[in-house]
């Protein structure tokens, strides 16, 4: 067998692979005698049939896969000791000849592949990226403190509506003449919630009443939103617009939301046993707790400005062509056509960018993955989930957050996303001590529309 590789230009070669019977005849004669060992042909005793009707039989099909399974191996092997990074997969060449497995004995298969560039770092501290420190005031604070106070508050059944109560009812629609609609919608143990009535002289009607009363309102002057209302009404939100808005209401139960008092067993459920012992230890935790949340904020919008700007510093060169093959060759559910590849591939090439200049500035800065790293990683997004759901992150051990984060691990898709998600965490805090920073404070608000724009 010979293997070489023949450059067309810097980002492109060919490889070539020029295989003779030697090189396979071997391994198709062991597999038709392991054929002949277990196949039964009528006739024929186990192990007895004729090597000659084994071959006539099965000879063409076991040498193609013997044959393709000594091309794969042998391309993996050369492309790997040759160290060469590649950009995709080989694929077969365009230049090939066709191939007769059966009648001819030496063959020559030929691979196009796509290399990737070789650049020069450009990453030091004239290269000036904006930080954004987003400011905690007492408004943020305040409205964070709200949150865990209904959080943690409770629902209790009373007999008279307030302004605060969300109650259980049914609906029926009426006709012009206050009637009961014959075919008109009707919707059984439907909520509504009372602040959110938006016509005022309605918002008095309900307020008083109890159980069991039975009264009518006009449900579009109430909740005018359509989506709001198609949802109360478990209707079609198209069939708002057309519907006769009046309907009779039967109340069958009434809640009213009280929000968690600010006292100490409020303190312990958000942050845990003890840890604050005071409405102002409990403002200072919450502020830190902002401040921690904003700082991933901030770094993540760092990563973000960080990436843009040593993208548009490298303008590397790319195999284009082989890349938009590749890609539709590694399209599976032959979603991509060449208009949707050329539409794309300013986006992909700007992720293979970042790819690059990532793996670069890893083997650069020797950035390695612990275990530990990983662990760590991922009880910051189990407390971040628990944050998301409204469950009580402050009652649990450090013990139950790293058997959390553990079980987390396990599965190999997760353990996939959090390493990568370490190391391009673990780049990032490279860059952030090389480069010259652009500090800037800014509030909630002009921080959200850097996203806008």
């Amino acid at each position: 067998m010979n293997i070489t590789k023949e450059n067309i230009d810097a980002l492109n070669a060919v490889v070539k692979l020029q295989i003779s019977q030697n090189d396979y005849a071997p391994k198709v004669e062991k597999a038709l005698n392991d054929y002949r060992k277990k196949v039964t042909i009528k006739g024929f005793r186990p192990g007895k049939v004729p090597m000659g009707m084994i071959q006539k039989m099965y000879g063409t099909a076991i040498k193609v896969e013997e044959v393709d399974k000594l091309v794969s191996e042998s391309l993996s092997k050369f492309l790997t000791d040759e160290k060469l990074e590649l950009l995709g997969r080989a694929l077969p060449s365009d230049k090939q000849e066709p191939i007769d497995l059966e009648s001819n004995k030496d063959f020559e298969f030929l691979f196009d592949i796509g290399l990737a560039p070789e650049f020069e770092l450009k990453l030091n501290e004239k290269t000036e990226i904006p930080y954004y420190t987003i400011k905690v005031d007492d408004e943020l604070i305040e409205k964070q403190k709200e949150n865990y106070t209904n959080q943690y508050g409770k629902s209790e059944q009373n007999d008279e509506i307030s302004a605060k109560s969300y109650i259980k009812a049914d609906l029926a629609q009426l006709n012009a003449n206050n009637e009961p609609e014959e075919n008109g919608t009707h919707v059984e143990g439907t909520y509504l919630s009372i602040d959110l009535i938006k016509d005022q002289e309605i918002q008095e009607q309900f307020i008083g009443s109890k159980i069991g009363d039975v009264f009518s309102f006009d449900v579009k002057k109430a909740y005018p939103n359509d989506t709001e209302l198609s949802g109360m009404l478990k209707i079609e939100k198209e069939k708002v617009a057309e519907l006769f808005p009046v309907f009779q209401i039967t109340v069958n139960e009434i809640n009213t939301f009280t929000p968690h008092p600010i006292d100490q067993d409020l303190f312990d459920k958000v942050y845990g046993k003890d840890i604050c012992k005071s409405e102002d230890e409990f403002n200072a935790k919450i502020k830190e707790e902002i401040q921690n949340s904003y700082k991933e904020d901030s770094e993540y919008r760092f990563g973000i400005d960080a990436k843009e700007k040593l993208v548009q510093n490298h303008d590397l060169s790319l195999p284009d062509d082989f890349l938009k093959r590749w890609l539709k060759a590694t399209d599976k559910e032959n979603k991509l056509d060449n208009e949707t590849i050329e539409k794309e591939y300013p986006f992909f090439t700007k992720d293979l960018h970042w790819q690059l200049l990532k793996d670069k500035i890893g083997k650069a800065a020797e950035i390695k993955i612990e275990r530990e790293d990983a662990v760590e990683q991922s009880k910051k997004d189990t407390i971040a989930q628990f944050r998301q759901y409204g469950l009580p992150i402050g009652q649990l051990t450090d013990e139950q957050l790293t058997s959390f984060a553990q079980k987390n691990l396990e599965r190999e898709e997760d353990y996939r996303r959090i390493i990568e998600k370490v190391l391009e965490n673990k780049i990032f805090a490279h860059i952030k001590n090389i480069v010259k920073l652009d500090e800037k404070e800014i509030s909630v608000d002009e921080f959200k529309k850097l996203y806008e724009n």
